[in-house]
């Protein structure tokens, strides 16, 4: 929070992302609220720049390997609600699932 104010890496990493072609969204699976985390990320892009909030962007659940299957359905069904997206990506940096669909992906958007 504060990003947009300069707080933290704040403008620079705004000005980073700038630079992107897509948005991802790593939300950590293991919060208590990923909409809440999610709105935050938006909200702090949509103050800096209306160009950056308009980007297309990726929503990626992170930790899934830690979750039981149904914490995951409850926490994407909630972000496709906030989204408005249908295509929430399901991964696990340690373990490698659904890593190689979301590059896929990527590269296929960029």
């Amino acid at each position: 929070q504060g990003a947009h104010s300069g707080h933290g890496l704040g403008h620079k990493f705004l000005k980073h992302i700038e630079r992107c072609g897509v948005t991802l969204h790593l939300i950590d699976g293991m919060a208590e609220d990923v909409v809440e985390n999610y709105q935050i990320i938006r909200s702090e892009i949509e103050q800096y720049s209306e160009v950056l909030f308009q980007k297309t962007e990726i929503i990626c659940l992170n930790k899934c390997d830690s979750l039981l299957q149904e914490e995951i359905a409850e926490k994407i069904a909630a972000l496709k609600t906030a989204t408005g997206l249908d295509n929430i990506y399901v991964i696990s940096g340690i373990s490698g699932e659904g890593v190689l669909p979301l590059i896929s992906d990527l590269h296929y958007i960029i």
